[in-house]
């Protein structure tokens, strides 16, 4: 009876994934209704089984890897952004995190990648029930406030000048559209110098404008846990946008 109970409060918290839940609860009414009919040994054979189904489906995900891009500002031939970066290396009992500064020039090379913070987290406890530790690993001191005014750079906030289009991926690459009309802003081949793998499922979640460049913040992935998640930053040229609209102004 002790470990019926223990599966009924450990199973439903030692599973991440979704598909076993159904059988977790088929598992438990069984179960139950052994001890009813005080078969306890079927029950105890049934909390193994159980016990040992979990383990193998939570203790290996896919590994998987995370980075959310935060756009800080530019100035005339570069651009600067935080990249926040997890790597959960195939384990739902650690991860490491890492944050770094980086300079970009405005055709998407970086020039500058600087570990600002690292931090590995751990389920220190055996069975996995939430108890992390968290250790930071000290790096030298970087003065990310004196780099940014040392280095005249402008903070970017998020742009709306193109909200009478839809910014759209398909085969082509991005493309800004207008009701039945679109134009190439930028081919797949050159998405790929910012995204590893061109994929389609992209989507720009806000973008930024400067005198030359507007920079846009595209998403992909799925972002679960054992799924890969990106965040990327693509600066387009103005003058390509620019062009862009004069041409839907003319096929108005």
């Amino acid at each position: 009876h002790t470990a019926f109970c223990v599966l009924l409060y450990y199973a439903p918290r030692t599973t991440a994934c979704f598909m076993v839940q159904p059988f977790i609860g088929i598992s438990i009414y069984l179960g139950i209704t052994l001890l009813r009919r005080n078969e306890m040994w079927k029950a105890i054979a049934l909390t193994l089984v159980l016990l040992l189904a979990c383990t193998l489906v939570y203790a290996t995900p896919s590994p998987a890897t995370w980075v959310r891009k935060i756009f800080i500002g530019y100035d005339e031939n570069f651009y600067y952004c935080l990249s926040i970066e997890r790597n959960q290396p195939g384990s739902y009992f650690k991860y490491n995190d890492h944050v770094f500064f980086c300079k970009y020039k405005n055709n998407g090379t970086i020039t500058k990648k600087i570990l600002l913070r690292e931090t590995h987290h751990q389920d220190t406890t055996p069975l996995g029930i939430g108890s992390w530790t968290h250790k930071e690993k000290i790096k030298s001191p970087f003065e990310l406030e004196t780099y940014l005014i040392e280095n005249h750079i402008f903070y970017a906030f998020p742009s709306d000048n193109l909200r009478s289009y839809n910014i759209v991926f398909d085969e082509d690459g991005m493309t800004l559209k207008k009701e039945k009309n679109k134009i190439l802003l930028i081919g797949s081949n050159e998405l790929n110098k910012y995204i590893k793998g061109y994929v389609k499922n992209m989507k720009v979640v806000e973008y930024y404008e400067s005198k030359n460049y507007f920079y846009f913040v595209v998403k992909y992935g799925l972002g679960c846990y054992d799924a890969d998640f990106c965040q990327a930053i693509v600066p387009i040229n103005l003058s390509i946008i620019r062009e862009a609209e004069k041409a839907f102004w003319k096929n108005k």
